[in-house]
């Protein structure tokens, strides 16, 4: 068997053809539940916003519009007014139909 890295941070092991089931092979995981949290914030040529941590949940598209558009995106769109952009990145909440709904209007 052979250890190495990848610039990703993943170990990567190699092992021989067939190898992969056998007992010394093998490691159990000790599986706990977890709490996980989303921290956002937005960026400006001078600065940036405060932190926003949406906690307990996955964040879908109703849950990004509900916790982050209406909430921050919409009133700071509204005090920076026509020169403000919007951008945000291929995450699976920012991509349903309902969140580009909402940006349209």
């Amino acid at each position: 068997m052979r250890v190495g890295s990848s610039d990703c941070r993943r170990q990567l092991i190699w092992r021989e053809s067939g190898t992969a089931y056998r007992p010394e092979n093998i490691q159990e995981k000790d599986r706990y539940p977890t709490c996980s949290i989303m921290v956002g914030a937005g960026i400006l040529i001078n600065g940036r916003t405060r932190l926003h941590v949406v906690a307990n949940g996955t964040m879908t598209g109703q849950r990004y519009i509900d916790k982050v558009l209406l909430p921050h995106v919409r009133l700071f769109r509204g005090a920076v007014g026509d020169k403000f952009v919007f951008m945000d990145d291929n995450a699976t909440c920012h991509q349903a139909l309902a969140v580009q709904d909402f940006l349209e209007s």
